[in-house]
């Protein structure tokens, strides 16, 4: 899900959202932002890594991938972005798998 403002996109509700996503084994989802960068990007058409977390644990996704990174972002910011994901996930009890999508990834089913 590309170019998503999570919760705040008035055409697709959070339900919708979580219902198009139940149960996939993955979703690899827009995470440019921080929820702290994110209250000041309001409107610019992006997600924080949060509600990415939120929106995958919902819907009982087995993998989240973020992707869409800030291209400002160098590859230990992101690290420590994933990381910060993984923390959420570890504080909810959920088994979600979270990783960072990276140049040149594959993943397989």
């Amino acid at each position: 899900m590309t170019d998503n403002e999570l919760k705040t996109d008035r055409k697709r509700s959070f339900k919708k959202q979580v219902g198009f996503c139940r149960e996939a084994d993955v979703l690899i989802h827009d995470a440019q932002y921080t929820p702290e960068e994110n209250r000041d990007r309001r409107g610019w058409g992006h997600s924080d890594y949060q509600a990415a977390f939120e929106l995958a644990a919902a819907a009982g996704v087995k993998k989240l991938i973020l992707f869409h990174h800030d291209p400002s972002r160098t590859d230990t910011q992101q690290a420590e972005l994933t990381g910060a994901c993984r923390q959420l996930a570890q504080a909810e009890n959920s088994v979600l798998l979270i990783e960072s999508a990276k140049e040149n990834s594959e993943w397989f089913l």
